[in-house]
């Protein structure tokens, strides 16, 4: 059998926690009026469920993960800092998210 050994990855911006928990509280406001999926529940990384805005989703080959975390360090170590400013809201129904974008 020649099937790789692969890792579904998400790229994301984890916010201060400030800003976490304003989102943690937003997502239990709304899933008392409206049926949910998930609830955001956490301010850190290693929560399952934390807030984060996703930059890019892929599936990546296990062997290629020192190498891609290489350079996203480098990008990392050289990025300038920025803001983000939303534009629109919107929902979808059928996973029970919210999105802003």
């Amino acid at each position: 059998m020649d099937k790789q050994l692969t890792r579904e990855l998400n790229l994301a911006l984890i916010p201060d926690d400030e800003l976490a928990k304003r989102h943690s509280a937003l997502s239990q406001e709304m899933a008392h009026r409206y049926p949910t999926v998930i609830q955001l529940n956490g301010v850190t990384p290693r929560v399952a469920f934390t807030p984060h805005v996703t930059l890019y989703q892929v599936p990546v080959p296990v062997r290629d993960l020192p190498r891609l975390r290489s350079r996203l360090e480098e990008v990392a170590d050289t990025a300038q800092p920025f803001s983000l400013t939303a534009t629109e809201y919107g929902a979808n129904e059928d996973e029970g998210s919210f999105e802003v974008r």
